[in-house]
């Protein structure tokens, strides 16, 4: 079998086009030399756009350090600036986007013409609101230290959908750099609407997002129609929904070196040609998910469970039916599962080319729960192959369902499988008791 192997980025020219729009020596513009007062209450919304128009191509706009600008309105960048400081850009139920706003209820948005610009240091306070932070349209952007804060959105009373896509950071355009990127108290109370930390779409390719983190958000990464992406670096605790979704427009996708804690998903996989490795995994409630998904490989992955968290998910469970992927490898996985569901939960669409090499589950009854259904269900495709793969099978007391097998297309299989039960040797087609 032949997996993908994800094409190097090409980003090292762009980069220094870019890099070198913002020349040594760009003259500094401070917003309250026209009239802003940060001081959280006064809408600086006038003050700050009337600094950005002052300002000449690549200069500084200086935000003050503990400064919190108030705005009503978004700010829109139309040309190469460095805009940093530590202050709090800080919107509300006030907040009110123009009939002529360029685009989406944005509280900053990079416009094409701004190909080059610099974000750093400064937070987003929604307020108990709910729209996008930053949105990003221009080439070549370089974000560092941006934390996004109290995102909120409240259901609808006409049930019209929400803008799904909303997100701390969203970026629209390729070549973007981002650092230090922190999400925090980023929820809803509508499932149209799922706000996540970053979100790359709209065509963007060669995009390097690193050193990601949120903590009590709905999601962590969401890439829609993108390619050439690398996550390196990212860090979750409290995911309502997913930590990195891969949507199935999205190619060329690499996530290296990522924690989860407390979340439901924590990849989900569609799209083509991903590498997710080094990831640890704490608390799952519903497992990977796979779907119309070709070209997977998910290596080096630990799952553990803390005291009291029960949920008995799958590992890896495909989501919808006549869904068809293929050429999925699993790799050095280390994983604890309470089972109350087959390890692999293959029974939705076709899965071609499934492979596991040098995995390990430990596998735990759930007190009081239904007994599992297999170990694997495979139901459609080519059989799944097995290279130094084991099922250890820990505290199991008195039967189960009588079915604990390896299943592939109704039948019993598992060459290359070992089934250890207190120190006994099962075969896939036997009984656990």
């Amino acid at each position: 079998m032949r997996h993908a192997v994800v094409p190097r980025l090409t980003w090292l020219a762009a980069v220094c086009v870019f890099a070198a729009a913002v020349p040594a020596g760009a003259g500094a513009v401070k917003p309250e030399a026209h009239g802003a007062k940060g001081d959280g209450r006064t809408d600086d919304s006038g003050a700050l756009s009337a600094a950005i128009a002052a300002a000449e191509p690549n200069d500084h706009l200086n935000l003050r350090n503990g400064a919190i600008y108030y705005l009503k309105g978004p700010l829109i960048v139309d040309k190469p600036l460095m805009i940093k400081g530590k202050a709090t850009l800080k919107v509300d139920g006030g907040f009110v986007q123009p009939d002529n706003a360029p685009r989406k209820s944005s509280v900053l948005e990079i416009q094409a013409g701004a190909a080059g610009t610099r974000l750093d240091g400064f937070t987003v306070d929604f307020s108990e609101t709910g729209r996008s932070g930053v949105d990003i349209w221009a080439p070549g952007v370089a974000v560092s230290g941006l934390t996004f804060v109290n995102y909120f959105k409240q259901p609808k009373s006409d049930g019209k959908r929400f803008d799904s896509s909303e997100s701390g950071l969203r970026i629209m355009a390729s070549g973007a750099r981002v650092s230090k990127v922190h999400c925090e108290n980023m929820r809803t109370a509508t499932a149209d609407a799922v706000p996540r930390c970053v979100t790359v779409q709209g065509g963007a390719s060669d995009v390097e997002l690193r050193d990601l983190s949120g903590k009590q958000i709905n999601g962590g990464v969401v890439l829609g129609k993108s390619s050439n992406v690398r996550i390196l670096g990212y860090r979750f605790d409290g995911l309502s929904d997913n930590g990195i979704y891969i949507l199935g427009n999205a190619r060329d996708v690499v996530a290296e070196d990522g924690w989860l804690r407390n979340t439901e998903e924590p990849i989900v996989f569609k799209g083509a040609n991903t590498r997710v490795s080094r990831l640890e995994v704490e608390n799952q409630s519903r497992g990977f998910g796979i779907e119309q998904a070709n070209g997977v490989i998910l290596e080096d992955v630990k799952v553990t469970y803390g005291p009291g968290f029960k949920a008995s998910p799958a590992f890896l469970r495909t989501r919808k039916v006549n869904k068809s992927s293929s050429d999925i490898l699993l790799r050095n996985i280390d994983a604890d599962l309470w089972l109350g569901d087959s390890v692999l939960s293959v029974a939705y669409g076709v899965v071609d080319g499934l492979r596991l090499e040098n995995c390990t589950f430990r596998l735990k009854r759930v007190p009081g729960g239904k007994g599992a259904r297999y170990l694997v269900r495979h139901k459609a495709g080519s059989p799944p192959r097995y290279v130094n793969t084991r099922f250890d099978l820990v505290d199991f007391q008195g039967s189960l369902d009588g079915r604990l097998i390896i299943q592939s297309q109704g039948k019993a299989g598992g060459k290359g499988v070992r089934i250890n039960q207190q120190g006994k040797s099962l075969k896939p087609s036997g009984t656990v008791r």
